[in-house]
């Protein structure tokens, strides 16, 4: 926009409130990766998982040190289900968004699809990436 040109519409960036574009849109948790993990924060709780099998819950405002692990606790195991579950979706879809241009729609159903047929060899790059509507949180 700043640069003269559109954007996608895909993927979860959000224009910095101090540029003044006027979207009220913020986001609900944040994923990133670690060293040798991800981390997802929703701004009460941080869920690290690691690489090594390893995972941490931490409550954020409770203990902002990050001292207990909530892993465990059965009071928090809903809490941990929740951001566990959301990792997951927010992972497979950002690694949605990352290899869209390698999808292919097709419909494997239909045998007069040139699929099905010997020496078919599937499009690659594809020339126009289909367009799919992410889902909000």
């Amino acid at each position: 926009m700043f640069a003269g040109t559109e954007t996608s519409g895909r993927g979860d960036s959000i224009a910095l409130p101090e540029l003044g574009l006027g979207s009220h849109r913020s986001r609900e948790v944040v994923l990133g990766p670690l060293g040798s993990g991800l981390i997802l924060i929703d701004g009460r709780y941080k869920l690290a998982r690691y690489a090594n099998g390893l995972a941490t819950l931490c409550g954020r405002v409770a203990d902002p040190w990050e001292q207990s692990n909530l892993l465990e606790s059965p009071d928090a195991a809903d809490v941990a289900s929740r951001l566990d579950a959301t990792m997951t979706r927010e992972l497979l879809g950002a690694l949605f968004e990352g290899n869209v241009e390698k999808g292919y729609d097709y419909a494997t159903m239909n045998p007069a699809h040139p699929w099905h047929k010997r020496g078919w060899s599937r499009p690659y790059p594809v020339t126009e990436p289909p367009v799919r509507e992410v889902q909000p949180l």
